[in-house]
């Protein structure tokens, strides 16, 4: 029966898969059922799958379908006189269609006077002309585009980076990969976008490109290749262009090259004056840590988020920082020392003029009893996020909430850490600023909202559960407006 329902039963397809492998997947098409009688039935279940029939139809349509996009575009764009728009925004996440951004586009024609630009796109088109038109507008002072393909993409983005370059304040940048399959990333320094290939640097002598960003004040690159020979010309060609000490916020995840660059940055012996930093390194490279000794080159800096997969060195977190977010990527099975948090209070949190701290705790809150160590840093904390990420429990949620309020469940349960924790954190002798305490899993969507709990402080006397708490659980409805803010 399965067997003749399958082609009818699914049309979503979810692929659990490990945080720290996010590129390699692994899924096995075999399934196996006992019969009555006690014997085994295997067969594979991607022999039963059948190709959607009207799967090339879409592909025909596409044509047809950006043209009618486009129509419902010009419709809207009526409505707007010639050279008023400042900002514009495609957030659909598909191609662009050419009556838009084209060459002889709407954009480029009538409204080439905008200052702030934001694109996210798919990265799949084909056809180069689409956004042809982004060299038309030299007044940007603000892009971002996600979803570039780096070749289809990358001479109109060079081009629209060319002619904003000398008064362009902020640049996001986000790569698609072509690879998402192959686990090993040393292919990406050759296969993607490389930074001097935006700068008009690849093949050039220093000093001699296209491209001069002194105006930039925030930059974040993703999928985007940092490296070079030597680490010490990773950092003078991209700073040749990009005023990296002048810069406010920086951001850089999965760029390959990311330790060779930091290095370097760290050689250059000179201050850095960012207000928010960002390092998500890469997969494979995290060896060495020389953001560690970038960091305290840093003067001036008030937010920090590292992702890596070894663990933080907190001694190095500069003590002006007052948004700190550590994500402490392991794999299964391999911790073998305490919680993160508990190495955070021991080793020099104290002293820093915390407002928000966000710190992995694997998949249970193994929470803090040295809550004296707390007290030293919690005299200004507003929010505290424990970031249980639930790797390899998406198919077993629970009901957290209940284990959280009920003594029953929570003697049974790791949860009754949390309800301990928050008890403490929300009494008058606990930290007397807190407004929330966010534990769960806040990415991907729906697959990890059973994993969410927002705490506040029971203000109202309300009460959850058997008995009056110093907490109260906040409600989705009251929390999810907060989520984007």
């Amino acid at each position: 029966m399965h067997q003749l329902t399958s082609p009818h039963l699914y049309e979503e397809c979810v692929i659990p898969i490990l945080e720290h492998r996010l590129r390699d997947l692994r899924i096995s098409s075999e399934k196996t059922w006992f019969n009555s009688d006690g014997s085994k039935v295997s067969f594979d279940a991607g022999e039963c799958c059948e190709t959607e029939p009207d799967a090339f139809k879409k592909i025909l349509n596409h044509p047809a379908f950006m043209n009618e996009l486009a129509d419902n575009f010009r419709s809207l764009m009526h409505h707007f006189s010639e050279a008023t728009l400042q900002n514009f925004s495609w957030h659909l996440g598909c191609c662009v269609p050419d009556e838009v951004m084209g060459p002889t586009g709407y954009i480029p024609l009538n409204q080439n006077c905008i200052q702030s630009l934001s694109l996210i796109t798919d990265g799949t088109c084909q056809s180069s002309t689409d956004m042809a038109g982004l060299s038309q507008l030299n007044n940007l002072r603000s892009l971002t585009w996600e979803g570039i393909d780096p070749d289809g993409d990358h001479g109109n983005l060079v081009a629209c980076l060319t002619a904003n370059s000398m008064h362009l304040k902020h640049l996001k940048l986000g790569v698609v990969s072509r690879h998402l399959s192959d686990p090993d990333l040393s292919w990406l320094d050759d296969s993607e976008l490389h930074i001097n290939e935006l700068t008009g640097l690849r093949g050039c002598e220093l000093g001699k490109g296209k491209a001069d960003f002194g105006c930039l004040r925030h930059l974040s690159l993703s999928n985007i290749a940092l490296g070079n020979s030597t680490p010490k010309m990773a950092y003078k060609h991209v700073n040749a262009f990009v005023h990296l000490h002048e810069l406010e916020s920086f951001t850089l995840r999965q760029c390959p090259g990311t330790v060779q660059f930091l290095t370097g940055l760290t050689g250059s012996g000179r201050p850095f004056h960012l207000r928010r930093f960002e390092c998500v390194y890469p997969i494979d490279e995290n060896k060495t840590h020389p953001v560690e000794a970038f960091l305290q080159l840093c003067d001036n800096l008030e937010e920090l988020y590292l992702s890596k997969r070894t663990s933080i060195c907190f001694k190095s977190i500069p003590r002006t920082v007052k948004r700190l977010v550590g994500h402490f990527l392991t794999f299964n099975g391999a911790l073998t020392f305490q919680s993160p948090l508990d190495y955070a209070l021991e080793y020099s949190l104290q002293g820093l003029p915390l407002e928000l701290v966000g710190i992995s705790v694997f998949s249970r809150p193994w929470l803090m009893e040295p809550r004296m160590q707390f007290m030293n840093i919690g005299h200004t904390l507003r929010l505290i996020h424990l970031r249980a990420t639930f790797i390899g429990n998406e198919n077993s949620p629970c009901d957290l909430v209940s284990q959280l309020l009920h003594s029953e469940d929570r003697e049974r349960t790791e949860m009754s850490n949390l309800s301990s924790f928050a008890e403490w954190a929300f009494d008058t002798n606990g930290l007397l600023h807190l407004q929330a305490i966010a534990y769960g899993n806040f990415a991907g969507g729906q697959q990890y909202a059973w994993t969410r709990i927002l705490l506040c402080r029971n203000s109202s006397n309300e009460v959850q559960g058997p008995r009056l708490r110093s907490y109260r659980v906040m409600t989705r409805q009251e929390y999810e407006p907060l989520l984007d803010t």
